[in-house]
């Protein structure tokens, strides 16, 4: 398990690394920080107790925004990863590719900035198997991988380059809802 989020943060680490090369190359018309990392924990929308050891319970992902910081409405794309504990003490992997649409009405004050943000985009449930116990019994499991239609949606706070950010996100039809606390950085 450890293996998987540790391959996919370098993977996240890379595509920053290696688009931060590519933009500094072209103009940029603004001071757009123009992408964002984030991390937090993740949690089942049905989940009624709130687990914040990132050990179980984590989403990480990596956003790129399309236009200036200043601008009313930001279109961005986010590639994000989650994994949460459900009821039945299955680990649950997600992997999604959201279009949102950031709503930001200005600054509160000096460099706080709230924003609200929605978007549509595809989730891929990971395959995974093992067993776990239910009532008192031990029992197999072998979930396939899935891929479907979702949407996203959130609010956030930017302090100057750092943001702090609640998302939720559900599928449309027979997939897995799922909301993460996240804390970020933009690049």
């Amino acid at each position: 398990m450890r293996s998987s989020i540790g391959k996919v943060s370098w993977a996240l680490v890379m595509l920053v690394v290696g688009s931060r090369a590519v933009l500094a190359q072209e103009t940029m018309p603004d001071t757009a920080h123009r992408f964002s990392v984030f991390v937090g924990p993740t949690l089942a929308a049905s989940s009624s107790r709130l687990d914040f050891s990132l050990a179980n319970n984590v989403g990480l992902g990596i956003s790129r925004d399309f236009r200036g910081q200043d601008a009313l409405f930001r279109p961005r794309v986010t590639a994000s990863y989650d994994q949460w504990r459900s009821t039945t003490q299955q680990t649950i992997r997600v992997g999604s590719v959201v279009a949102e649409a950031l709503l930001v009405p200005g600054e509160l004050v000096t460099n706080v900035r709230p924003y609200l943000f929605g978007g549509l985009g595809l989730f891929s449930r990971l395959p995974m198997s093992g067993t776990v116990v239910v009532g008192g019994s031990l029992q197999s499991f072998d979930l396939k991988p899935y891929t479907y239609a979702g949407w996203s949606s959130g609010v956030g706070v930017e302090v100057g380059r750092a943001f702090v950010q609640y998302r939720f996100m559900t599928a449309v039809q027979n997939g897995p809802s799922f909301a993460g606390l996240n804390l970020g950085y933009r690049l």
